[in-house]
């Protein structure tokens, strides 16, 4: 009878000690909805409750570490669109202020509303539904260009070279907004056919990926990328430049198809037991004889750092570049609001291989370990210059109608005019011609061009 009686006293404790605790959470909860009340009814101009909510989440959120956030409602849906890479709008990519003086149009998505319609690369966008936009962001340009498929919006341009004092120079387009699909996976240059080509001008067969985030179609379109190199590819570059990351198993996927077996990268939650080792699985897409660079820079983050750290651990990549962004945590969406928003919250850290850090502290200098670094030989820092030219470079390679191709024409026209004059020139090397706006890029092939003399 006394077991009984302690066996029940016992009970009663943990219960009361749960329930005091309970409370403690359920008072601080009760004292944030009185505080929103109290703002709401009291404070100097009338505020809205959910403009309260959103505040306090984001607040709640703000000291835990820069990844962790709360998602509202208005940045909830692109967010998720970012990361499904597909989006219901016009499918125009944008440059705006500071960067350039008025919102200009970098390229249009191929097969998108914009494209069909006339869209070019270099169009200055005016006026969006009547609305100037003087002084307008990108972020609020993308706000009045998205929405659901089948409404319209109309974009008042001008055109590149065209007076805009003149009205009867300006363009006015009614663009039907539809689905657009985002690529995530690129090459060399978009072809006339909108197909990509990966391999870089000359006869070494360098083939060039480059990849802009990890989002849920990735893993397939840079499998689909990789049969089409395969044939006669030797060398791969694969480009993570300026690519901040995103879904964890698009990275692990990528690094499978380089390795045939091993640990790839190791996730470590709060707790010990909270630890996942990802691996390997048998079969490769690219012989191992096949070698790979990876390019990163100070944008190159999270995923990027793990499929760079992966393949130089493993010995199957070098790395060139410089040193990476030094993100080496994970983070978890939690759906709040019955779907509405979100809480991205920080959940666990990673590890390569190699065990060494990545992740970069607010008190991380220079001479600490963090981030990746490029192999020695392949460490190069564009300076701002040569960084302008490299996304020119890019922009100009993503539009429907390469300019990419005027250029090289242009640079050969001018080298077959020197031979002619001068029979001493020697024969331009087309392939440094074409790589003289980037400079990593360029680096990388010259150490393939050597690795494989010394092999010969």
């Amino acid at each position: 009878m006394l077991t009984r009686n302690l066996q029940i006293i016992c009970i009663a404790m943990v219960i009361c000690l749960g329930c005091f605790y309970q409370a403690r959470r359920l008072r601080l909860s009760g004292e944030i909805g009185t505080a929103m009340q109290l703002i709401g009814r009291a404070y100097v101009e009338p505020v809205e409750q959910r403009q309260l909510f959103d505040s306090a989440m984001s607040g709640m959120l703000a000291d835990l570490d820069p990844y962790s956030s709360y998602i509202p409602p208005v940045e909830y849906q692109p967010f998720q669109d970012f990361l499904r890479q597909q989006f219901e709008g016009l499918g125009v990519s944008l440059e705006g202020p500071p960067n350039v003086e008025r919102l200009t149009v970098v390229a249009p998505l191929s097969g998108s509303p914009a494209y069909k319609a006339g869209v070019e690369p270099g169009d200055i966008i005016m006026e969006i539904d009547g609305k100037s936009t003087e002084g307008m962001t990108v972020a609020d340009a993308s706000k009045l260009l998205r929405g659901p498929g089948g409404t319209s919006v109309r974009l008042q341009l001008q055109r590149k070279n065209s007076d805009v004092s003149k009205p009867s120079e300006l363009i006015t387009l009614d663009i039907r907004r539809a689905a657009v699909e985002v690529e995530s996976v690129v090459g060399v240059k978009r072809q006339r056919d909108n197909s990509w080509e990966y391999f870089l001008p000359g006869e070494d067969a360098i083939a060039y990926i480059r990849v802009d985030i990890f989002g849920e179609k990735t893993s397939d379109e840079f499998k689909k990328a990789l049969e089409v190199v395969k044939p006669k590819a030797k060398a791969i570059v694969i480009d993570l430049r300026e690519n901040a990351g995103g879904l964890l198993p698009a990275a692990v996927d990528m690094c499978d198809m380089f390795l045939e077996n091993g640990s790839i990268v190791t996730i470590q939650g709060r707790q010990p037991e909270d630890k996942v080792v990802y691996e390997a699985t048998p079969g490769t897409l690219i012989a191992e004889d096949v070698p790979i660079a990876v390019l990163v820079n100070s944008g190159s983050a999270s995923a990027s750092e793990i499929v760079a750290a992966a393949l130089r651990d493993r010995g199957r990549a070098v790395v060139a570049g410089e040193r990476s962004y030094g993100k080496g945590t994970i983070q978890q969406v939690f759906v709040l609001d019955g779907g509405r928003s979100g809480l991205k919250l920080t959940t666990a850290k990673y590890f390569p291989p190699s065990g060494a850090n990545i992740h970069r502290s607010p008190r991380s200098t220079d001479k600490d370990q963090w981030g990746v670094l490029p192999t020695e030989a392949l460490q190069v820092k564009l300076n701002e210059e040569e960084t302008r030219l490299l996304y020119r470079r890019w922009r100009v390679a993503e539009s429907p109608v390469s300019e990419l191709d005027k250029i090289t024409n242009a640079e050969v026209k001018n080298s077959d005019e020197k031979q002619a004059t001068d029979g001493a020139l020697k024969s331009a090397d087309s392939l440094s011609e074409s790589l003289n706006d980037d400079p990593v890029l360029k680096k990388v092939v010259e150490y393939f061009r050597g690795e494989r003399k010394a092999k010969e």
